[in-house]
């Protein structure tokens, strides 16, 4: 969900992006692209951690190209009491 995913120089990622229709997946969650990437080869992950580990990869290189200090791995909330 969120921006449409590009390369550094703001060109479309047409390579994985296959859909972007606005899709419903709960009632808090909408998805605005649809991605696909297989591995060459066997055309399948070995499971779903490397299947999440190589799109946050594909989807975070552009940024990271631009500002090596970006990370694609989630910060922790610290809950305010204010």
């Amino acid at each position: 969900t969120g921006e449409e995913p590009c390369h550094q120089d703001g060109r479309r990622y047409e390579e994985i992006i296959i859909n972007s229709n606005e899709q419903s997946i709960t009632q808090k969650i909408t998805v605005n692209y649809h991605f696909s990437s297989k591995p060459k080869g066997t055309g399948k992950y070995p499971d779903y951690y490397e299947k999440i580990r190589t799109y946050a990869a594909i989807l975070s290189a552009p940024a990271r190209a631009i500002d090596s200090s970006v990370t694609c791995t989630p910060r922790k909330e610290v809950a305010n009491d204010n």
